[in-house]
C-alpha cells in the first residue's frame, strides 16, 4: 500500500512538472466531470450498476445496486477464503498454492467489476486468467464434480468473451426485452458464477503436474531469462 501510494504521488508530481496546465485542470475540474464516464446504462457497461439501472431507473436501480453489491461482496469474501490465501501466496508455495493464488486474485479482480458502477467490455481482461486457470483446475482435479464446473465456467467462457453478445443489441436498453437484458448483463452474470465456482468446487486433491509440464516450464523460464 506505501509503494502504491508512492507511486502515485510521484507519477502526479511528475506530470505536474511536465504538463502543469493540463494536470491543474484535470485534477480541479476534469476529475469531478463525471457525466463524461459514459452512461451508466449503455449496453458496454457490464456490472452490477448497469444491471439495476436498465430495469429500474432511479433511486430503485441505485438502492439495489447497492444491496447486490453487498452480497456480492459476502461471496467474494467466501470465494477467497476457500483459497486458503496465506498457503497460496506464501513464499515457496508448490504448485496447487499457486493456482489458489491465482483463484484468489482473479476473485477480487471479478468482485471489483461488479461492484464498480462504471465497468467496460474491456475491463473484463481479467477473465483471461481465470478461464486458463479454470482449464487447470478441471485438468488436474481428481473430483468429478470440480471438473464439470470449472470446464463449464471456462467454456462458457470463452464463448461469451469471444463473442461480445452485448454487441447485438440495440444500443438503447429502454426496448430490450427480459432474454435481452440476460444477454446484455451476460458478463456480471458469468462473473457472479465464477465466484460460485470458485467458492463450491474449490481446487483441492489437484495431482502435480508431470514431469513432462514441469520440464517444459523450466526450459521455458530459462530461454526468457537467458
Amino acid at each position: 500500500a506505501a509503494t502504491a501510494g508512492l507511486t502515485f504521488v510521484l507519477a502526479g508530481a511528475f506530470a505536474a512538472v511536465w504538463l502543469p496546465r493540463d494536470s491543474l485542470g484535470y485534477w480541479t475540474h476534469t476529475l469531478f466531470h463525471t457525466t463524461r464516464i459514459g452512461d451508466p446504462a449503455g449496453r458496454i457497461n457490464q456490472n452490477l450498476n448497469a444491471a439495476w439501472v436498465r430495469i429500474l431507473p432511479g433511486i430503485d436501480g441505485q438502492i439495489a445496486w447497492v444491496l447486490s453489491s453487498l452480497a456480492v461482496t459476502v461471496l467474494a469474501l467466501c470465494a477467497v477464503h476457500v483459497c486458503r490465501p496465506r498457503e497460496a501466496f506464501a513464499a515457496g508455495a508448490g504448485p496447487a498454492a499457486r493456482i489458489n493464488a491465482v483463484l484468489a486474485t482473479c476473485a477480487i479482480a471479478v468482485w471489483g467489476l461488479l461492484v464498480s458502477p462504471t465497468s467496460w467490455a474491456h475491463h473484463w481482461v481479467w477473465a483471461i486468467p481465470l478461464i486458463l486457470t479454470a482449464i487447470t483446475v478441471a485438468a488436474r482435479t481428481s473430483s468429478r464434480g470440480t471438473r464439470i464446473a470449472h470446464l463449464g465456467l471456462a467454456g462458457v467462457g470463452l464463448i461469451l468473451f469471444s463473442l461480445g453478445p452485448f454487441q447485438f443489441l440495440p444500443q438503447s436498453s429502454a426496448s430490450w426485452s427480459l432474454l435481452a437484458q440476460i444477454v446484455g448483463s451476460s458478463y456480471s452474470i458469468w462473473g457472479i458464477a465464477a465466484l460460485v465456482v470458485i467458492w463450491r468446487f474449490p481446487a483441492e486433491g489437484l495431482r502435480a503436474p508431470s514431469v513432462d509440464e514441469a520440464t517444459g516450464r523450466a526450459e521455458l523460464a530459462q530461454t526468457h531469462t537467458s
